[in-house]
């Protein structure tokens, strides 16, 4: 059950990991506060964290509304 709540934090982690190497590799905060502004360009590493940081809160979600049925 713990796998629940630690998959979206670990799917956090790896997002702000992410916006943090973009923000030090091209010191734009503003890129990453306004991210509708479409001026946030991450690179294939940065992306990379991002989409997997995305899958695992994806999971940890779909996982907790999943095991809400099984019971």
């Amino acid at each position: 059950m713990a796998l629940v709540w630690v998959l979206p934090i670990f799917g956090l982690i790896f997002i702000v990991i992410a916006c943090v190497r973009y923000v030090y590799r091209t010191h734009d905060v503003g890129g990453v506060l306004f991210f509708w502004s479409h001026r946030l360009m991450f690179n294939p590493l940065e992306s990379a964290f991002q989409r997997f940081g995305i899958v695992l809160m994806f999971l940890g979600v779909a996982w907790r509304y999943l095991s809400l049925f099984v019971r």
